[in-house]
């Protein structure tokens, strides 16, 4: 009778291959579509403050500081991304009990996974708003309104 000898790593490492696998697709998916979410939100940003760029640079002419105009794109913005992640985090909330046979070695109710992941999406979200915000702001009033 033949005997195979394994050691404890190479038994739990060929037992868990699958589910450290569909762990790491299931994070390169989420990696992606944050990424996505992140482009997406600066570009409709940019093109909502490229639409505004005549407004902007009349309110920066008639006096306005480079904070304000920042405020004016950014307040709306910040609004938005809060509401977009208290829904995220409610929708992850009522879908953790689903989603817990495709977890590995990570709980559904990891309150440390949840924060990370706001804080990710909302460190994205911040810098995609606040880029339009500073490009707007420094715009000279003169340029754009001399293209009029």
């Amino acid at each position: 009778m033949p005997v195979q000898f394994e050691t404890l790593e190479d038994l739990f490492g060929s037992r868990l291959t699958y589910p450290r696998f569909r762990t790491q697709v299931i994070g390169l998916f989420a990696g992606v579509a944050a990424l996505l979410a992140a482009v997406g939100l600066f570009s409709v940003l940019a093109y909502l403050v490229g639409q505004r760029t005549r407004e902007l640079a009349v309110r920066r002419a008639l006096g306005a500081s480079a904070a304000d105009v920042i405020g004016l794109i950014m307040r709306p913005g910040l609004r938005l991304v809060a509401i977009g992640l208290g829904l995220g985090l409610a929708g992850a909330l009522a879908s953790a009990r689903l989603l817990g046979g495709l977890l590995f070695e990570i709980a559904p109710w990891d309150i440390v996974a949840y924060l990370g992941t706001i804080a990710v999406l909302g460190g994205a979200a911040l810098l995609a708003i606040l880029v339009p915000g500073i490009r707007a702001a420094t715009i000279p009033p003169v340029i754009v309104l001399q293209q009029e």
